[in-house]
């Protein structure tokens, strides 16, 4: 999971600070001048109200402060860094006829992924920027975001333009990925689907929340918010997982079938209300090349090209007496190749097509500006159609979340993961059961 709560905490702390003043300032500075209170950009934290989701797609400042404003000359103003404890017991039991995946309960205090935000925040009237880099002991420094945007236009009406590494969807209530009120991430969108090569069924990206390299055009009319995007997209890793092609070394190799193909994505998100309801729906396209069975054919280099795209919708009611339900349903298709061993030389390729589908279903309840509870039921199969049974994934999970309102949020869950791994010789479904219980705590100066 992405614990990238911050994003989301500092447009809390700039929503107050530029109520009390219309200077600009740098986000840090905001958390040391004024006490951050969760109630004004939040419902709760980290999930945004219609208060902070325009604050940050106007670039960290408020709509009516576009094109207004002054840089803060104090560099320490554009600092921060989060810290992040977990607790955790994980326990993974198959069942009767799947005993081999059965391990040992593990009980462990970890520390990580801290992270440090050196360039964020509002730049004058216009421009603005958000870094982050991760460390993870073991793992080094991972860079999550690192966009700069530009923001033209009225409070009601204006575009905004950003370039770098960032996450394609800023999303408003079930769209936010990352605004999870508990642990762990939605088994969709963030799980991968699956593709046929060879005959064998092969992993590929579902892919729509990594950040990746790109440009992005926005446009913001009272409560509707366009987004359309040319990203880089990425490559399958010698260790066999989707890897963003953010540059660097981090590149699509030369001569591969997609080396020159960009990923195309499109994102709209309505508000309903100013406490989180909304209905968005997002679309993706674009290519990753995998391990072609068939090294007799040589003009693909010996990759297969699986052209895939990517459709889901969300949906939030408003907070009703304190209760909210979130809820998201996403398809995929991803291009098979199939050997057709019937013609003569038997190296002719069937260009068919694969399946995914997954949702979850969330409640919440706010207990009061601190408490929140819920519980949330995910479903995700990689690869559908009768041939591919038993492939599927659930998970249920119940949570409660605290935020403190002085830079210190905990988060606690409770989860069941089934996953369906194949049947046996008698033809039964062969489960593997993961059972957790975290408690995280994220503290961000």
């Amino acid at each position: 999971m992405k614990t990238s709560h911050l994003h989301f905490l500092f447009t809390a702390i700039i929503g107050i600070s530029l109520l009390s003043s219309s200077e600009s300032y740098g986000i840090p500075a905001f958390a040391r001048k004024y006490q951050m209170e969760c109630t004004m950009c939040h419902e709760p934290v980290p999930r945004l109200n219609e208060f902070g989701y325009k604050f940050r797609a106007a670039g960290f400042r408020l709509p009516e402060e576009i094109g207004k404003g002054e840089a803060s000359g104090d560099y320490s103003n554009y600092i921060a860094a989060r810290v992040v404890v977990s607790g955790t017991y994980q326990s993974v039991v198959g069942s009767d006829n799947n005993t081999g995946v059965n391990t040992t309960a593990l009980n462990d205090i970890s520390f990580g992924p801290a992270a440090i935000y050196p360039l964020c925040g509002s730049f004058g009237g216009h421009i603005s920027a958000f870094s982050e880099f991760e460390f993870t002991p073991g793992d080094g420094i991972d860079i999550d975001n690192a966009f700069i945007r530009y923001t033209v236009g009225e409070a009601d009406n204006f575009w905004s333009f950003r370039a770098g590494i960032f996450h394609p969807i800023e999303g408003y209530g079930a769209s936010d990925a990352d605004a999870m009120l508990g642990v762990s991430g939605q088994l969709f969108p963030g799980s991968g689907a699956m593709t046929l090569v060879g005959g064998n069924l092969t992993p590929t990206p579902y892919n729509i929340t990594a950040a990746e390299t790109g440009i992005e055009a926005g446009w913001n009319a009272d409560r509707l918010s366009l987004r359309a995007g040319m990203f880089n997209g990425g490559y399958v890793g010698a260790d066999g997982a989707f890897q963003s092609a953010v540059g660097g070394s981090l590149t699509k190799q030369r001569g591969m079938p997609s080396y020159n193909t960009k990923e195309f994505r499109v994102f709209g998100n309505y508000i309903l209300d100013e406490h989180g309801g909304s209905i968005a729906a997002y679309a993706f396209t674009g290519s990753v090349d995998l391990p072609n069975p068939d090294t007799n054919i040589k003009d693909i280099a010996g990759m297969f090209p699986d052209r895939y795209n990517r459709y889901g919708v969300f949906a939030t009611t408003p907070t009703f007496s304190g209760f909210k339900v979130l809820a998201g349903l996403g398809l995929g298709t991803d291009k098979e190749w199939v050997t057709d061993t019937t013609t003569y030389h038997g190296h002719v390729s069937a260009d068919s097509t694969a399946a995914s589908m997954g949702y979850f279903g969330e409640l919440d309840y706010r207990i009061n500006k601190e408490w929140s509870i819920g519980g949330r039921y995910d479903f995700f199969n990689p690869i559908t159609g009768s041939n591919y049974q038993n492939n599927e994934m659930t998970a249920i999970s119940a949570f409660v979340n605290f935020c403190a309102n002085n830079g210190l949020v905990i988060a606690g869950e409770v989860m069941r993961q089934q996953t369906a791994g194949g049947v046996d010789a008698n033809n039964a479904v062969l489960m593997t059961n993961n059972y957790s219980a975290t408690i995280k705590a994220f503290f961000i100066w």
